[in-house]
């Protein structure tokens, strides 16, 4: 009987092709840096937080009062008073801060819903409350028009500007109660104006 055997030659080219698949399947095996994913991004910074207030001044404090007001008294335009009336109501009532060294300081009045907020920069202060009817200040508030595109009943529209305002008040214990005045016209009519006081009610915030 006759074996057949492999020449060596051949073998040795077997060799070199099992040496060669080898040699592919480990180099698919591990991966390289760049081909199958993008880099990875570096981490941002974490935000810096906000700043902190400035302290206030030694002797400075500030009290907070929830207030509600209701317009009391008012002299001039029929439709204006609709809108200042609307003003208030859509308030959802309002935050006084007083910030004082017991003579003199500054009040911040601010609606619920935002919709009109002012600042005296300057009111007298005793322990009974505080005004700034006849200080020499400023007063600013954060919108310069206000109830734009209002209807009154008699469906004339206004648009609100206010060119005078007053705040004082009596502080007894957590209760606190006064007066805002404020004198208004219509931007949209040069002869509406109004001459109104808001009176207000509440409690020292915690």
């Amino acid at each position: 009987m006759c074996r057949t055997s492999i020449p060596a030659r051949t073998n040795t080219l077997y060799l070199a092709v099992r040496c060669v698949v080898l040699l592919a399947f480990l180099l698919s095996s591990v991966p390289i840096a760049g081909c199958d994913r993008p880099p990875t991004a570096p981490t941002p910074p974490a935000p810096a937080p906000p700043p902190a207030p400035p302290p206030l001044p030694p002797g400075t404090t500030t009290e907070t009062w929830n207030v509600t007001m209701r317009l009391s008294d008012t002299s001039g335009d029929a439709c204006l008073k609709e809108a200042v009336e609307s003003l208030l109501e859509a308030s959802m009532g309002y935050t006084i801060s007083l910030t004082h060294d017991g003579h003199s300081g500054s009040v911040s009045l601010e609606s619920r819903s935002h919709n009109y907020d002012c600042q005296f920069d300057r009111v007298a202060v005793e322990d009974s409350g505080f005004t700034s009817e006849g200080i020499p200040g400023h007063y600013s508030c954060g919108q310069l028009y206000v109830m734009e595109g209002f209807r009154c009943a008699n469906g004339r529209q206004v648009s609100l500007f206010t060119f005078g305002q007053d705040i004082s008040a009596t502080i007894s214990g957590d209760d606190i109660s006064g007066t805002w005045s404020m004198s208004w016209f219509d931007q949209l009519n040069d002869d509406s104006a109004l001459e109104a006081t808001a009176r207000y009610t509440g409690k020292r915030r915690e």
